[in-house]
This record gives C-alpha cells, sequence and structure tokens, in this order.
C-alpha cells in the first residue's frame, strides 16, 4: 500500500521515491482504492525517477500496488 496526501492549499507536484526494491525488473501496478484510476509503470523507472504525483488542493491517494513479471 501507498498513502500519499496534500497537506497544501494549493496544487503540488513531486516525484515520490519508493522504498520498494522487489519491484526492480518488474512492471508494476497502482489501483487507485478511491476511484476507479489505475496506472501501469515500469518498475526501474520508479526507483530511479520515483512515482509522479500532480495532486489538487487537500486530496489523497491510497494505491495499492502489484508487482507484474
Amino acid at each position: 500500500m501507498l498513502i500519499a496526501v496534500n497537506y497544501a492549499p494549493y496544487p503540488s507536484q513531486c516525484y515520490l521515491n519508493l522504498p520498494f526494491p522487489e519491484i526492480k525488473n518488474s512492471s508494476v501496478r497502482l489501483e487507485d482504492l478511491l476511484s476507479s484510476a489505475g496506472y501501469n509503470r515500469d518498475g526501474n523507472e520508479l526507483l530511479e525517477r520515483g512515482l509522479y504525483l500532480d495532486m489538487g488542493p487537500w486530496s489523497y491517494h491510497i494505491f495499492s500496488l502489484e508487482v507484474e513479471s
């Protein structure tokens, strides 16, 4: 699980470093448990660059992560 919160009263963007070494050389499926949104990302890119987040004021996401070989 990954929970991201924007506590600011304005939109915010960032790259979030992920502490999941097991995603190396894998595809990662992120499912937002609060909406129908889902995203496929390359595990190596997530480890090198981080997960890009662009969030509205006071918004939050709860993601489940599934590693796909």
